[in-house]
C-alpha cells in the first residue's frame, strides 16, 4: 500500500463503493474483509474491476476508510469538493423549494391562528350570552351543553395535518 493513487483514481473508486462500505462496512480497516465485500459484489463492478485490477481497488478503499471518507459526509467533501459543487441553476431551485416551504408554513400558522382567534370570539359571544347570575341558558342535565364544539377542533386538526 506504499503505492500513492491519483486522486482521479481514489474518486473513481469512491464513487463506485461509497454506498457498499456505508454504515457497518464504513468500520472495516483489514485487507481479508475488505477483499471479501469487494468480491461478495464484483459481478456489479466488473467493468472497474477489469480497469483497475481488483487488488488496486481493495488497497484504495483501504485507503479511503483509514481516511474515514466513507463514513463522514463531511471528509469526502474535504477529499473531493468536486463531486459535492452544486450549480447556479441547482442552487437556485434549492432556494425557491425553500422559499415555498417556508411560504407554506406561514400560511399553515396563520391559518391556525385565525381558526384559533375565531374559536376565542366564539367563547367570549358564549360569556356575552349568559344573564348576570352567570346562567347560560342551558340545561344542568344535558353533559353536553358544557362541551366545546368538536366542529372547531375537528377543522383545526385536518388543518394541521393537511399543511
Amino acid at each position: 500500500m506504499l503505492t500513492q493513487y491519483s486522486s482521479a483514481d481514489k474518486r473513481c473508486v469512491y464513487l463506485a463503493y461509497r454506498t457498499v462500505f456505508a454504515g457497518p462496512n464504513a468500520q472495516l480497516r483489514k485487507h481479508k474483509k475488505v477483499r471479501e465485500v469487494i468480491e461478495a459484489r464484483q459481478n456489479a463492478f466488473r467493468p472497474l474491476i477489469n480497469d483497475f485490477g481488483l487488488e488496486k481497488i481493495i488497497e484504495i478503499v483501504i485507503i479511503l476508510l483509514n481516511a474515514r471518507i466513507f463514513q463522514s459526509e463531511l471528509e469526502a467533501k474535504i477529499a473531493f469538493p468536486e463531486l459535492f459543487r452544486t450549480t447556479p441553476s441547482r442552487d437556485v431551485q434549492r432556494a425557491e423549494t425553500e422559499n415555498d416551504a417556508v411560504q407554506s408554513e406561514a400560511e399553515a400558522l396563520e391559518d391556525l391562528l385565525s381558526a384559533h382567534d375565531a374559536d376565542e370570539r366564539g367563547d367570549n359571544r358564549r360569556d356575552e350570552d349568559k344573564d348576570e347570575d352567570g346562567a347560560d341558558g342551558k340545561s344542568p342535565n344535558n353533559p353536553s351543553s358544557s362541551l366545546p364544539s368538536c366542529t372547531n377542533y375537528f377543522s383545526m386538526s385536518s388543518q394541521t395535518s393537511i399543511n
